[in-house]
């Protein structure tokens, strides 16, 4: 009985080691990659400037979605997620509490 016993939580020790392996690793993945989205944002301009206009319509296709001008002046809407993003930038109180 107590070998059983001992075996069964060797096997639920060892299961929840492996999660929590792959939850750091999933954690360690989220970072990098949000680090990446952001070192990216902020080279937009001069990846966007330096493109070749067939990039740069694929960049403006990605980002925004039913441009139109009228009279002259550019109306346009935010694709998702550049849309949440814009209107963080609206306020002023990130960590409320």
């Amino acid at each position: 009985m107590y070998d059983k016993k001992s075996q069964d939580y060797r096997e639920k020790q060892s299961e929840i080691q492996d999660r929590m392996r792959n939850l750091q690793k999933a954690d360690e993945e989220y970072y990098v990659t949000a680090k990446y989205i952001l070192d990216v944002a902020n080279r937009a301009y001069d990846v966007f400037v330096s493109s070749e206009p067939d990039i740069k319509r694929q960049i403006l296709k990605l980002i925004l979605q039913n441009c139109e001008i009228d009279n002259g002046n550019l109306r346009y809407s935010l694709n998702y997620p550049f849309s949440a993003i814009f209107s963080y930038t609206k306020c002023h109180n990130w960590l409320l509490g």
